[in-house]
């Protein structure tokens, strides 16, 4: 998509899931986002012209990477001792990863679009003090 190299997703994933990351050790990761997630691609069809269509993908991208990036720095900073089980965060990663990246595509184009209308110069109050 977009000239980008892509490839198949597992079986096991759907077009609700957002993407995923795989660690290449040495604290390296790469983020793997699904363009065929169905709420990129409902927001891609509501446009109109492949270059507002190709900024809804840019906007996607960004939004996820920014979001999975923010979770792989917050898990750096939980301890992974066993719980009562004996199930450790590394055996449930993964999945904690896919879970968040599912969360994310849900709601990283919502806020993209609408927060710039939302949130602009008119709403910040120029008399208040720094």
């Amino acid at each position: 998509m977009n000239g980008r190299e892509t490839e198949q997703w597992p079986d096991d994933f759907s077009e609700l899931d957002g993407g995923d990351v795989q660690s290449l050790g040495d604290g390296n990761f790469i983020y793997r986002i699904n363009y065929d997630n169905a709420y990129h691609m409902k927001y891609r069809l509501k446009e109109r012209g492949t270059v507002a269509k190709d900024v809804v993908t840019e906007k996607f991208i960004l939004g996820m990477r920014i979001v999975m990036l923010g979770f792989e720095h917050a898990l750096k900073r939980v301890k992974r001792k066993p719980d009562a089980e004996g199930v450790t965060l590394d055996d449930v990663i993964d999945d904690m990863r896919q879970v968040l990246a599912r969360a994310a595509a849900s709601t990283v184009l919502a806020l993209a679009e609408n927060l710039p209308k939302i949130i602009d110069a008119s709403a910040v109050d120029h008399d208040e003090v720094e």
